[in-house]
């Protein structure tokens, strides 16, 4: 069988295609296959979207529980989809934690799970692209793409638009980085946790870059507690890198931790898609996926290596998303005492200097950037900033400093009271 040329151009052997799998890829390109929603709520025929109807003037819902990486992939279909049909009111049901919908302007009714299905009533039509997350079509095209090409347009314009969040508490919190951890040089943020254990980057991975780039940039780096061990590995192999965890406290914090970045690398998750919305010079070092498929921006201050691993139970690009262990082939290896962690084997292939030389050409985007800093903090700091031994040292100390600044206010205390 074929599947649209629009959507997957490759032919499907009946054996290989999934059809309970994809049996809501299949209703989409049937129009005469009735989809539902993934949530198993029925919705009447008249009101379930069809490819090539006019939304012009026309209100649509876009059901979706993606996750927040998804969830940026699908701002530009948005955008698209406004300057498209005129009149168009779009409603989005969303994740509550996923706040980088919120300063959107292309949605004009975000609502939050769980909803209510008297909420349908006031959409005309109403389309499942949850249901088509895991799909063959899916799967094997840029997520964008694949998203506008079930509206049957396409995008002309793929980076996503995201805003820093306004919240006067969320702007002190991060700015705490750029002014007293900073040291006035550029910021280097090095994001290399993800959900799937598989999608990490070992700490030996960066090595090359790291010790090339300690002496030109203050490197921070922020991680949730899933993340901790292999932080662990950074702080012992890199004593130079900043904690800045405390900082970066959810979502908002962390676009806004990403905005105040010179320059980002990042494993592939979330945080390199909102780098590429921010503008922001990123490096995706890529395990099990590939660059143009998950990261196809088309922008040149965007750049990926990608692992070329051949292995015992797969190649890369596999694509796994092995959310609750490890990949099939670092099982394997494990079970064979090859390798000692459950990291993916296909990091251990990729061309270190093949890396170094991708992040010395995006390091050009920030050359002729005018860096803004607090002239009397730099006279101030001038000796210790432009000290390698100490540079290295003194935003470390400020972190320690916080962290036990109650402790020495009361032993001061005590030590004036007798």
């Amino acid at each position: 069988m074929y599947i649209s040329k629009s959507l997957f151009n490759i032919k499907l052997e009946k054996e290989d295609f999934n059809v309970e799998k994809d049996k809501y890829y299949l209703s989409f390109i049937d129009p005469n296959t009735k989809n539902i929603i993934h949530s198993n709520i029925d919705i009447p025929m008249e009101k379930i979207y069809k490819k090539g109807v006019d939304l012009t003037n026309r209100k649509i819902f876009i059901n979706t529980s993606f996750a927040l990486g998804d969830t940026i992939h699908l701002i530009p279909v948005l955008k698209a989809l406004k300057q498209t049909y005129g009149g168009i009111y779009i409603g989005v049901q969303h994740k509550e934690e996923n706040k980088i919908l919120e300063n959107t302007p292309y949605i004009d009714d975000l609502i939050k799970r769980p909803i209510n299905i008297s909420v349908f009533d006031s959409f005309d039509y109403i389309v499942d692209i949850t249901a088509h997350v895991a799909t063959i079509g899916f799967d094997n095209r840029f997520v964008p793409d694949y998203l506008a090409s079930i509206f049957g347009i396409r995008l002309l314009d793929k980076k996503p638009d995201i805003n820093l969040s306004k919240n006067r508490d969320v702007i002190l919190n991060i700015n705490k980085i750029k002014r007293y951890i900073s040291l006035g040089r550029p910021i280097l943020g090095v994001h290399f946790e993800s959900s799937s254990i598989h999608r990490r980057i070992p700490a030996d991975v960066l090595d090359i870059i790291l010790n090339y780039a300690k002496d030109k940039y203050t490197i921070v780096c922020a991680y949730t507690d899933a993340g901790k061990d292999l932080a662990n590995e950074y702080f012992e192999k890199y004593p130079f890198i900043i904690d800045v965890s405390k900082h970066v406290k959810d979502v908002e914090h962390l676009i806004n931790y990403v905005g105040i970045l010179d320059i980002l690398i990042s494993a592939e998750t979330s945080v390199g898609h909102i780098g590429a919305g921010l503008g922001k010079p990123t490096l995706v070092v890529m395990g099990a996926s590939s660059f143009e498929d998950v990261y196809g921006y088309d922008l040149p201050y965007v750049k990926g290596v990608n692992a070329r691993y051949v292995g015992t139970k797969c190649s890369s690009p596999c694509r796994i998303h092995a959310t609750t262990g490890p990949c099939p082939e670092a099982s394997y290896k494990k079970s064979q005492n090859l390798q000692e962690n459950d990291y993916s084997p296909c990091f251990r292939f990729i061309d270190k200097i093949g890396l170094l030389n991708t992040f010395k050409s995006i390091e050009a985007f920030i050359e002729n950037k005018n860096f803004s800093s607090n002239k009397d903090f730099e006279d101030r700091f001038f000796y210790y900033y432009t000290s390698n031994i100490i540079n290295e040292y003194i935003g470390r100390s400020y972190e320690y400093f916080n962290k036990y600044r109650h402790t020495i206010f009361h032993f001061v205390r005590e030590f004036g009271l007798r």
